[in-house]
């Protein structure tokens, strides 16, 4: 989507160009549900908060460099760099595109709202 106004998306569509409703996949695999549940199933419940928080944080960063209020790629470099040192994780990823791929994307499941957007974008809903 990126910053792509209502008559780009149509032209895209046209096309056949499959249009997310959100500005990038990171803002999907950085959604706090998908955090929620990375902290859960490695046992970081009590972190919640503070792995939020980080996200939010490394957002508000990016915007006042400038960067779109939803431009979570941006943010994603500063947001795992923080959650790998809040959490101590270790072997997680060498870059956040790694950690977002191999430890977030997996954790996407159909009881998920996040799941029940990209499910509608892709037509299956």
């Amino acid at each position: 989507r990126d910053d792509c106004n209502p008559q780009e998306i149509a032209d895209l569509k046209a096309k056949g160009v499959l249009v997310w409703t959100r500005r990038n996949l990171e803002s999907y695999l950085l959604d706090d549900e998908v955090l929620t549940a990375f902290c859960i199933t490695n046992g970081y419940d009590e972190h919640i908060d503070a792995v939020l928080q980080a996200k939010a944080d490394a957002l508000t960063q990016s915007v006042d460099a400038g960067y779109p209020v939803d431009d979570l790629k941006r943010a994603a470099g500063t947001t795992y760099e923080t959650i790998r040192q809040l959490l101590g994780l270790v072997q997680a990823g060498n870059t956040a595109v790694t950690f977002m791929r191999d430890s977030l994307a997996p954790l996407i499941k159909p009881e998920m709202a996040v799941h029940a957007e990209m499910k509608g974008v892709l037509g299956l809903d």
